[in-house]
């Protein structure tokens, strides 16, 4: 949700890339298939080396936020954690 125009996303909750849509967009919430027993530790990497990108786990969600506009940058993630 949030996450732009027409994002895309391929890969499974513990592993995968999002391609962030069009339009203005600072914040992004993928959410996860299955709810994880604990929230997992997720590490995340743009494509756009001049923007500082973070991510906040929850137990069903991957909130992906940034510095600045992300609109079409591509976000490889990694989710570790008991689903």
């Amino acid at each position: 949700s949030a996450c732009g125009t027409t994002p895309t996303i391929v890969g499974t909750d513990s592993a995968g890339k999002l391609t962030i849509g069009t339009g203005v967009t600072t914040s992004c919430t993928v959410t996860f298939a299955a709810a994880y027993t604990n929230a997992p530790a997720c590490v995340i990497a743009g494509d756009n080396t001049a923007v500082t990108y973070a991510a906040t786990p929850t137990t069903t969600v991957l909130t992906v936020t940034s510095s600045a506009d992300m609109a079409s940058d591509v976000i490889s993630y990694l989710c570790f954690g008991r689903l």
